[in-house]
């Protein structure tokens, strides 16, 4: 095999490992007229402590193109929910906490375009200990009856939350 082969054999290879490392898992797992639900999730090499700490700096992965600032890094956790600084120094809840487990949370809230429909919302996160690493699962269910007028907020649903994983397990990966 000439050396040009072997490289170009190398970097598919690389390519497909690369392409593969990064996919998340992911699907409607539930539909109605009136509800769906979405989930997501990802394995990684860095342990439970490291992805923990990583998803806690909410601000570091969020990505801005699913904020109303335009701007992912204002986006932060306090002990009651997720927010959003805004420019005028006003903070916006998109969701609050209701239960906290071994490294899984549970949150309500409408995120994205769905805050302005009539809807109840609930996500639900964990982090968990899987040979060697951790898996990061969200899965968020929404009801109401604004969603029978517009059969494409599941797909909108599924593709923001597929940009929040991947953008969390690169920031992950690169801790």
């Amino acid at each position: 095999m000439n050396h040009s082969n072997l490289i170009k054999k190398t970097l598919l290879a690389s390519s497909l490992a690369l392409i593969t490392s990064f996919s998340i898992q992911a699907k409607i797992t539930e539909q109605s007229s009136d509800s769906f639900t979405v989930k997501h999730h990802f394995f990684s090499h860095k342990n439970t402590s490291t992805a923990l700490h990583e998803f806690g700096h909410v601000g570091r992965w969020w990505t801005s193109e699913f904020t109303q600032s335009g701007d992912g890094s204002n986006m932060y956790f306090n002990g009651k929910g997720m927010h959003e600084k805004m420019s005028n120094g006003e903070n916006i809840t998109h969701l609050t906490r209701i239960e906290k487990g071994d490294n899984q949370w549970v949150w309500t809230g409408a995120l994205g375009k769905l805050r302005n429909e009539n809807v109840d919302a609930k996500m639900k996160i964990s982090i968990k200990e899987d040979h060697h690493g951790s898996r990061v699962t969200m899965e968020y269910s929404v009801k109401g009856g604004s969603l029978a007028d517009n059969n494409t907020w599941p797909v909108y649903i599924d593709t923001m939350l597929e940009a929040q994983m991947k953008s969390l397990k690169v920031s992950l990966n690169n801790r």
